[in-house]
């Protein structure tokens, strides 16, 4: 399908430098060329016209489509909120972008001071190996599902199922990161056994993550 914008704006292009040519070579008869150079640029005002209405239209549907992905956005953000799920999004290279209370609860830091930080701070070990999987994340279109040993702020280290899921933009680019966090039980752990990439190497000392 021709684009309305680009084609017409081309034929013109093409027509303009044939009656260039015809110009520079016609000599004393460059006069009678005039009603043709009108008509072509008569013509270029009526296309341009049309193409700053697609444009107005383009941009008019951009900003509402905007909108509404803003709207999703925080409606989405005040589900997750009361979610019973630990739930966290990071960009695509780890930094916690948001995280709802139960994530908070999770690693015993309230959301305010979890925005900013790195997710690979609350990993008890295997934190090379976690590095590695996000990058591979960014290039993956299926959520991924991981073991995680994580350390909460002034607590013991925990195990958990995590379920991440990659965001893409409107150009197909990766834009971040979504986290599902869930605590593994005995039965649930030997169910999942040690599939994927999984931080529970050992009991390594883990940098606090409350100091900056």
């Amino acid at each position: 399908m021709n684009d309305p914008i680009v084609w017409p704006t081309t034929s013109l292009r093409a027509r303009l430098s044939g009656l260039e040519r015809r110009v520079l070579t016609s000599g004393s008869d460059a006069a009678r060329l005039a009603p043709d150079c009108l008509r072509v640029l008569q013509n270029a005002v009526g296309h341009l016209e049309v193409a700053g209405e697609h444009l107005q239209q383009r941009d008019n549907d951009l900003r509402q489509a905007r909108r509404e992905m803003a709207a999703t956005q925080r409606r989405l953000d005040a589900l997750l909120a009361l979610m019973e799920h630990a739930y966290l999004r990071t960009d695509e290279t780890g930094i916690i972008v948001d995280a709802n209370h139960a994530a908070a609860r999770m690693l015993n830091l309230s959301p305010r001071f979890l925005s900013g930080r790195a997710l690979v701070l609350f990993l008890a070990g295997e934190r090379v190996e976690f590095l590695e999987r996000l990058k591979q994340l960014a290039d993956a279109d299926e959520p991924a599902t991981m073991t995680l040993r994580l350390r909460p702020r002034e607590r013991h280290w925990l195990e958990v199922r995590a379920r991440a899921a990659t965001i893409f933009d409107e150009a197909g680019h990766a834009a971040g990161i979504q986290w599902l966090l869930t605590p593994l039980t005995g039965d649930q752990h030997e169910r999942d056994g040690r599939n994927g990439a999984n931080g529970t190497g050992g009991d390594a000392a883990l940098d606090d993550p409350h100091e900056s």
